[in-house]
């Protein structure tokens, strides 16, 4: 018998995720006839799922498996999505009320399937504490919902329910009456859609949209449309709703499939917020995985429909994740979802156009290895950033070929010239060199918007993810404190987020007449906010970032190309490429290369490109790029580059 709470190797997702996205829903006929109010304000439903074949192996290796949740203390229905071979006679369930006493070996009821696609529910008659599952040792996917309360009308089938005709689509708001034109969407006919037995949810004027992941199903699988046929199952089987929850559904190969059968009527997906509320999930698991790009491109799509027929403004007021409306106990649509959110926004309104659907994609082919011009045998031995180590014992300079050197107790955790592909080095310039929080490891960032990570620095995507990629050059990378993303800004003034760093606004959406190009980004202590800097030395603030002041007004004699707040917000530092410092709220001025003596200065064609200080703010660096270091206040020399 395998725990499985005690397994480490498996990739096992624990989660609180709300299915259908917690619910409150009024499902009606015609509004005639008003049916029960189903109030679903289960915020904690947990999931537990067994990925692949691997992970259900695992589980299964003595034969039987043991579900134990960790956040729900009891429960009395647990829903399944099961991938794999499977009848109600082979897959047999026990559970145990935490106290030792088990009820005897029950069949699972599979109350729906096609192919290897399967949706079970188990109900039990009293409060439980763990499941046994045994006869699923040859499954290639499981995923577990626990519920705390009985949610399934046991005697209510989707398997029972008519398939949906053209004829009868078109009666309750077919794909062409109100949905999409039916290019974009796949219609309810078209996937096999069952057909409820009266028009779900009340009439409404959509005013605002949610967008949301499926969590499970976690994927695609074989066949989308299946797919969404056991999803509607599984809403109507184990949460007893009228039909499956969302407005929309987008695969995870870009097609856009009809959900509910009119955008005109409520949807069952989000708690308290349903009405008025067009809903969008995304097939799959985006608090564990990555989006692929066509599905981001898809949702805008739709989005931008949506937009454009009930005329719901494309901001962050009135379209939110499912989380994050108020009242939600959900992470739906996934921190990878929600990092998109502002680019799946600016898509929308410039009418970026997603795929033309293809139900059956061809799979990709390898990738060919890369070639010119992607790699070449340029070499960029100037010096292009600088980075301190947290306590300013040390500091990583980088070079334009991606060459990391190491002073002090600074540490090397690897460089692009060591990662060649044939013998040729990586061509475009680097730009960026940032350490991680813990120093044991950094991100490179080239200046065509390419990512590199060493060390414990987690890669969360780049710029080459974007279809079509958006214009660089690409200037700075700011990681979050946690690790877990980062800011890529453009010289536009343009700002990507990536893993959980948040959108504050960029340069663009200020429809400036004109601005200089952005050169370097800050972001405030609490990430907040930030500011962006600009060449000719002026500073924008985004979020909670306050403008203690610019040069942008001053005849400078050269660039500006780094901006460095204070570690209380209060002020900050910007760095010209002559060395000129220029000190603004309460950053302290330390001393700048011109006001050095001629024999401390650099020559004249030096230009300088980094700059940092120290964390007590005593202190600075200033870097050139013939890699020299000189040091102010009590920032202390490790070496450099030209010794």
């Amino acid at each position: 018998m395998v725990n499985i709470r005690n397994i480490s190797s498996l990739l096992l997702v624990a989660f609180v995720f709300a299915i259908g996205c917690t619910a409150s829903e009024i499902e009606n006929s015609d509004q005639a006839e008003e049916e029960d109010h189903h109030s679903h304000t289960h915020d904690h439903w947990e999931m537990i799922i067994l990925e692949d074949a691997e992970d259900v192996a695992d589980a299964f290796a003595d034969g039987t498996a043991v579900f134990e949740p960790a956040d729900t203390t009891s429960f009395e229905q647990v829903g399944l999505m099961i991938d794999g071979p499977v009848s109600e006679d082979t897959l047999e369930f026990r559970v145990d009320d935490g106290a030792g006493n088990r009820t005897d070996w029950e069949h699972v009821e599979i109350t729906w399937s096609k192919e290897d696609v399967h949706v079970g529910r188990i109900v039990v008659d009293a409060d439980a504490a763990s499941l046994e599952l045994r006869g699923g040792d040859e499954l290639e996917h499981v995923s577990l919902e626990f519920f705390d309360e009985q949610q399934a009308d046991l005697d209510v089938v989707t398997r029972d329910l008519p398939l949906v005709t053209e004829s009868s689509d078109s009666q309750v708001g077919t794909i062409q009456q109100a949905v999409s034109p039916p290019s974009t969407v796949v219609s309810r006919a078209e996937w096999g859609s069952r057909e409820p037995n009266k028009v779900c949810g009340f009439s409404h004027n959509p005013s605002r949209m949610s967008i949301h992941h499926t969590a499970i199903p976690s994927n695609d699988g074989a066949d989308p449309a299946i797919r969404m046929q056991s999803m509607q199952a599984y809403h109507i089987d184990n949460l007893n709703w009228c039909d499956i929850g969302y407005h929309f559904v987008v695969s995870q190969s870009g097609v856009v499939y009809q959900g509910r059968t009119s955008t005109l009527h409520w949807g069952t997906h989000v708690g308290g917020h349903n009405d008025n509320n067009i809903g969008i999930a995304l097939i799959g698991n985006y608090q564990a995985h990555i989006p692929p790009q066509v599905q981001i491109n898809s949702v805008a799509s739709i989005v931008r429909w949506v937009h454009q027929t009930f005329n719901i403004p494309l901001n962050r007021n009135a379209v939110k994740g499912h989380g994050e409306w108020p009242g939600q106990g959900s992470t739906c649509p996934g921190v990878n979802v929600l990092s998109r959110m502002n680019e799946i926004l600016q898509r929308a309104g410039s009418g970026s156009p997603a795929p033309e659907p293809e139900p059956e994609p061809e799979p990709e082919p390898e990738p060919e290895p890369p070639s010119e011009p992607v790699f070449g045998d340029l070499e960029h031995e100037s010096t292009t950033d600088f980075a301190a180590t947290s306590d300013g014992n040390g500091y990583w300079l980088l070079g334009g070929d991606g060459g990391v050197f190491t002073y002090g107790n600074a540490e090397f955790h690897g460089s692009i010239p060591e990662v060649t592909y044939d013998g040729h080095t990586y061509i475009s310039p680097f730009v960026r060199i940032v350490p991680t929080a813990t120093d044991e490891g950094y991100w490179l960032l080239a200046r065509d918007g390419a990512v590199f990570t060493f060390g414990d620095a987690e890669f969360h995507g780049s710029m080459q993810a974007f279809d079509p990629m958006p214009e660089g050059p690409f200037m700075d990378l700011v990681p979050t404190s946690s690790g877990d993303g980062y800011w890529i800004l453009a010289s536009d003034g343009g700002v990507f987020t990536f893993g959980d760093a948040e959108f504050h606004g960029s340069i663009p959406e200020l429809e400036l007449a004109s601005y200089e190009p952005a050169q370097a980004m800050a972001l405030t202590s609490d990430e907040g906010g930030y500011w962006i800097a600009t060449n000719d030395g002026g500073v924008f603030t985004f979020g909670n970032a306050e403008f203690h002041g610019s040069a942008g007004d001053d005849d400078l004699a050269e660039p500006v190309v780094d901006i460095t707040p204070r570690a209380d917000n209060s002020g900050y530092y910007l760095m010209a490429t002559d060395g000129g410092i220029f000190t603004y709220g309460d950053a302290p001025f330390q001393g700048s290369i011109p006001e050095l003596s001629a024999d401390e200065r650099p020559l004249d064609f030096v230009s300088l490109v980094g700059f940092d200080k120290m964390a007590n703010g005593e202190g600075y660096w200033t870097v050139g790029d013939d890699g020299s270091v000189y040091t102010f206040g009590n920032a202390d020399w490790h070496g450099a580059r030209n010794e």
